[in-house]
């Protein structure tokens, strides 16, 4: 039995020459990368979308569009399971569904997936009057930059149209009454100093343009006329 014994101890001399075992570094280690919440988070602040960007050197940047006062930066850290902002704690950050509140109670919903605006539809040619017509109310508007939520601006402009004659109702107009000038389907006058522009869009909406240095772009919808 003992050169048996000798044959088996060199045979496995041999195998372990020939398929040598793999070095310590080359095993598969089986743990979790660390999971940061730097990086861009979304919200919806009625209807108006709001990014915040957590930055790895622990600032931060909360982008809302000029018309709501622009950008604000301060300090983020993530402590414990918590998104701090500017010493403020939030509620538990969950790493799985990717999500967390800020503000008293949970005001706002941060997630990873950037929510959803309106981008506004092409212009139809050659539209009649009947398709214009009626009692439009402002759903969006556009004042250098993204279309946003008429209510979120506090923008109440409405018009009613009959034909080339316009009303042009709302602060911003001041209730006013102009007979318009049409061209391929669409109208234009001289409102207050400015150039108004009214087009039909291929999703519905009435596009109002007002030209100059307070310009703006109004999308409206087409509501029951006021009683």
């Amino acid at each position: 039995m003992y050169p048996m014994k000798r044959v088996i101890a060199l045979a496995l001399s041999l195998l372990l020459l020939l398929f040598p075992a793999a070095p310590a570094e080359e095993l598969p280690e089986d743990v979790p990368e660390a999971v940061s919440a730097a990086g861009d988070w979304y919200a919806d602040l009625n209807g108006v979308p709001l990014r915040l960007t957590l930055d790895p050197d622990g600032s931060y940047e909360r982008a809302l569009p000029s018309a709501l006062g622009g950008p604000v930066r301060g300090a983020w850290e993530e402590r414990d399971g918590f998104v701090i902002l500017d010493g403020d704690m939030s509620s538990p950050l969950d790493l799985v569904s990717g999500t967390f509140m800020t503000g008293a109670g949970g005001g706002l919903c941060f997630t990873r997936e950037a929510p959803r605006t309106y981008v506004p539809a092409d212009i139809s040619e050659n539209v009649t009057a009947p398709f214009r017509d009626g009692y439009w109310v402002c759903a969006y508007a556009d004042a250098d930059g993204p279309a946003l939520p008429a209510r979120a601006l506090g923008e109440t402009s409405d018009l009613y149209i009959e034909g080339t004659a316009v009303a042009l109702g709302g602060p911003r107009f001041g209730d006013v009454f102009y007979r318009f000038e049409e061209a391929d389907g669409a109208l234009s006058a001289e409102v207050n100093g400015a150039r108004v522009t009214i087009a039909l869009q291929k999703d519905g909406l009435l596009r109002l343009n007002v030209s100059g240095e307070s310009g703006i772009t109004l999308y409206l919808a087409r509501a029951a006329a006021e009683g």
